[in-house]
């Protein structure tokens, strides 16, 4: 279901596509504590196949505009998850996947969502929130690493692995993919 929102161009938009997600409402409450726009979305209704609401989720999430949007998946929604992610990503939108799906099997999310959180993510997104990528590197399925690896370098793995070097207020920190 979409509802109408008066807030745009928030920070971020959290989707669930589980009825009574309340790690989505509790991540909500801790980032808006932190001065963070968020914006949820539950679209448990949702058929997989049913092309017309898919359009209509991302007109929702075109028209909020977010920074970053988090998804939030189980596994009895693991495919929708899965058809959602490759349709905001083809809109170049920045996806960041929870749940305790992700948890339990992130190899099933990595090939597609361009960040993880496994366990607990209020804190891992609050810090990514407030990151900057400096540098991007790969570790390639040949072994190495790759400073400055570009999209198509990694479209072409099988296994490789992403380094982030994220800057948070001019720390260094770095995440694995």
């Amino acid at each position: 279901m979409i509802k109408n929102y008066s807030s745009r161009n928030s920070d971020i938009v959290l989707i669930t596509l589980n009825e009574m997600d309340i790690g989505v409402r509790t991540l909500s409450a801790f980032l808006k504590v932190r001065g963070y726009t968020v914006i949820l979305g539950f679209f448990n209704d949702w058929k997989e196949n049913d092309q017309r609401e898919l359009t209509n989720i991302l007109q929702w999430v075109g028209e909020i505009n977010p920074r970053v949007i988090g998804i939030s998946s189980v596994e009895f929604s693991r495919a929708k998850a899965g058809t959602l992610i490759a349709a905001l990503r083809k809109e170049g939108r920045v996806v960041i996947v929870g749940g305790t799906d992700i948890t339990l099997n992130p190899e099933q999310y990595l090939t597609y969502a361009d960040y993880a959180v496994l366990g607990e993510g209020e804190y891992a997104l609050a810090e990514f929130l407030e990151a900057e990528l400096k540098e991007f590197s790969l570790i390639p399925d040949s072994g190495g690493l790759r400073t400055g690896a570009t999209e198509a370098m990694c479209n072409i793995q099988d296994y490789g692995c992403g380094c982030f070097w994220l800057v948070k207020n001019g720390v260094a920190s770095s995440a694995l993919k």
